[in-house]
């Protein structure tokens, strides 16, 4: 089995780099400064990949919070609209959205899935059955309309 890091992913091999030498009293100057480009260059590159990592890095968390973001603010806009519109169904509604946010703030992903899915469930059982599988709401959010909450 691989060996894992911290974080429990399984770490990718090093690069195997095989380096010969003679002992120093017999390194040629040409030797020398070859092995000083070697290694000049090898830890180039490390810090070349660890940039590029910490920039992936970067880029997934970005990404997780806007994403985050998102789902805070479509959030905010459908309890809002459910509250208006559907307000006998407000408790319901109200419950299903308590447990995706818990779910968010625990960071359980089958709990969030199963708190969309209820919401959506319940959904289709109402008057906002025009949704169906999400992508009218999509379309509709992805317009540019300013929805006010």
């Amino acid at each position: 089995m691989p060996e894992q890091n911290r974080l429990g992913a399984a770490r990718r091999p090093a690069k195997t780099v095989t380096v010969t030498a003679a002992p120093a009293e017999k390194l040629s100057a040409a030797e020398a400064v070859t092995a000083l480009t070697q290694l000049v260059n090898a830890v180039a590159d490390v810090i070349k990949v660890r940039q590029i990592e910490r920039t992936n890095r970067e880029r997934i968390q970005a990404d997780r919070d806007e994403e985050g973001a998102r789902v805070e603010a479509t959030t905010t806009i459908m309890r809002d609209f459910f509250d208006r519109f559907y307000s006998e169904r407000r408790d319901v509604y109200s419950h299903l959205f308590d447990n995706l946010d818990h779910a968010r703030a625990a960071g359980d992903i089958q709990a969030m899935q199963t708190a969309v899915t209820g919401i959506v469930e319940f959904s289709r059982t109402s008057p906002f059955a025009m949704i169906g599988d999400g992508s009218t709401l999509r379309t509709m959010m992805s317009d540019g309309t300013v929805f006010e909450v």
